[in-house]
């Protein structure tokens, strides 16, 4: 879109917003105009069709350094529905409810309200940060997935988003008209949701608090004052105290939710393992949380189900996006290779379902060899569960794989790719995938330059010089799908196995086909030392999932 264009639409809504102080006032009014008038724009879809998730490494930097660079990823991913964004690391307006905005300090106004304004025009934002420039999400959906008058496909009621898991339970309960006892879920908060730490300071129990309402999609796009200028008209703030957001925050912005016709769709970045028990507790209690919400929609879905209303409910499908900061096995981190067994060898027998490992070898994965992966070792004494890189830790895995199975969740990149990618993501050639993350071989150097990684390494900033990381790799960003027998593969060569008369690929015999989703492609959108492809200035690449 023309930034003529952009004006023009600006203009246009002066009529709707001439009492509006908020700079994001203007901007959602008219994305939310746009909406209204261009029906043309909205595609007949029950859920998104088209999903980017992008560890930005700083929203800030990129909006500053990087903004041909964010040209380029909308254009080279051809514009998709939802954009996930994490590590925004900027600071919210304020605590509770207030975190779903940005401070609105010069920073925002001369460098990122630009960037949102222009490049993503066409996207409305949903920001979850902290209270200072560290962790925070934001979800950019484009405007052709809102819903007009034959097709609610995503919010103009109470309903649609939320940015805690309990409060995303509290969601699914409305939307179903179910009580927690109804369903046999406990009132207790989760330790992700700010509402637990409010609750805890003030010695106030949680569960005693009424309900908080979920605000509408309406009042998001409505009018309302600065929320930084605290010192304005009180009555101003009374006045437009019906307009704003209401939502509970994960107190570092880590969860976002959004409830869509047929699918729910779920934005997180899951905290870094870190070096200390303090960091090691932080996560298994995330990960025991996230268990949590997940054991608790289930119960939800089976419920309605059983009660008829909904026969198709516990079907009901789950998209979880995110950076998960963990690599389900060895083949997820370069520089791992095939040793010899030996008594004392330095290595991770972990499982692997797509190599047949002999008796006689194991896998030696440079990520868990505390020796050398360490710019400067730990000196911590460490439980066995918790040695190696964050993320490559045998806890971490154990406990995503629970995740898998519990949650019922396929990997979706891993499914197409079962053996990576033996050459550029344009290759036809389906046999050379056999051996693409093998890490044995001549080749084997190579190999580690394929897009078969999320995370790379930095370069060194300084000519002749290699930096610690420089030339490793991380697939550490995921695209997980629950049902996982809801996956079908729209691809002839990608996945080798049976196909329908259709050309599909069935990626699970209990799939009738029924209510599936079918997926076109999922690729790694960067590659290599260099950094190339889709980086737009962070450690992180983009990844780029598209259903049929």
């Amino acid at each position: 879109m023309s930034s003529n264009s952009a004006k023009e639409n600006r203009m246009n809504a002066d009529a709707i917003v001439d009492n509006a102080d908020h700079p994001d006032d203007v901007t959602n009014a008219t994305k939310r105009q746009k909406i209204e008038q261009n029906p043309a724009r909205r595609e007949n879809n029950n859920y998104p069709r088209s999903f980017v998730t992008w560890n930005c490494n700083g929203f800030s930097s990129r909006a500053k350094n990087n903004q041909t660079e964010l040209q380029k990823l909308l254009e080279d991913t051809n514009y998709p529905d939802v954009i996930c964004i994490q590590e925004a690391r900027l600071k919210a307006s304020g605590p509770d409810q207030l975190r779903g905005q940005p401070l609105q300090d010069n920073e925002y106004r001369n460098s990122i309200q630009p960037v949102i304004d222009t490049i993503f025009i066409d996207y409305c934002p949903f920001w979850s940060l902290a209270d200072k420039k560290y962790a925070g999400t934001l979800t950019l959906i484009h405007s052709r997935c809102y819903a007009n008058h034959n097709n609610n496909i995503f919010g103009t009621d109470d309903n649609s988003a939320a940015f805690t898991p309990q409060s995303a339970i509290d969601l699914m309960l409305r939307r179903f008209n179910k009580t927690r006892s109804e369903c046999g879920l406990e009132v207790s908060s989760s330790s992700l949701d700010d509402s637990a730490t409010t609750a805890a300071a003030s010695n106030v129990d949680a569960s005693s608090k009424p309900k908080k309402q979920q605000a509408s999609l309406k009042s998001f796009f409505a009018p309302k004052k600065d929320h930084v200028n605290n010192s304005s008209s009180s009555s101003a703030t009374k006045r437009n105290s019906s307009n704003r957001h209401r939502h509970r925050h994960n107190i570092e912005g880590r969860f976002q939710y959004f409830f869509f016709q047929d699918m729910d769709v779920v934005q997180t970045y899951v905290p870094n393992n870190g070096s200390k028990e303090e960091s090691f507790q932080r996560r298994r209690d995330w990960d025991r949380d996230m268990l949590r919400f997940m054991m608790d929609r289930k119960k939800i879905l089976q419920v309605t189900q059983n009660d008829n209303k909904m026969m198709d409910d516990d079907d009901r499908k789950m998209l979880w996006i995110g950076d998960m900061n963990v690599a389900n096995n060895y083949q997820d981190g370069t520089h791992w290779e095939r040793r010899p067994q030996t008594g004392k060898n330095n290595s991770n027998n972990d499982e692997d379902n797509n190599h047949n490992t002999s008796t006689s070898s194991t896998i030696y994965e440079w990520w868990t060899d505390e020796k050398k992966c360490f710019v400067k070792r730990p000196t911590l004494k460490k439980d066995k569960q918790d040695v190696g890189m964050p993320g490559f830790t045998q806890g971490e895995r154990d406990r995503f794989r629970e995740f898998l199975k519990q949650g019922d969740f396929c990997d979706i990149w891993r499914e197409l790719h079962p053996m990576g990618i033996a050459t550029d993501s344009s290759s036809s050639n389906a046999n050379a995938n056999a051996n693409a993350n093998d890490g044995d071989g001549d080749q084997q150097q190579k190999k580690w330059e394929l897009a078969n990684y999320t995370w790379r390494g930095q370069q060194s900033k300084n000519p002749g010089k290699y930096a610690k990381y420089q030339g490793r790799g991380q697939r550490i960003d995921y695209f997980l799908l629950s049902p996982a027998s809801k996956l079908l593969c729209c691809n002839n060569n990608q996945k080798q196995t049976s196909t329908t008369g259709t050309g599909t690929t069935k990626i699970s015999d209990d799939n009738d086909g029924n209510n599936s989703l079918v997926v076109d492609s999922c690729d790694i959108l960067g590659y290599g030392t260099r950094m190339e492809g889709l980086f737009c200035g962070s450690d992180h690449c983009a990844v780029k999932l598209t259903l049929s």
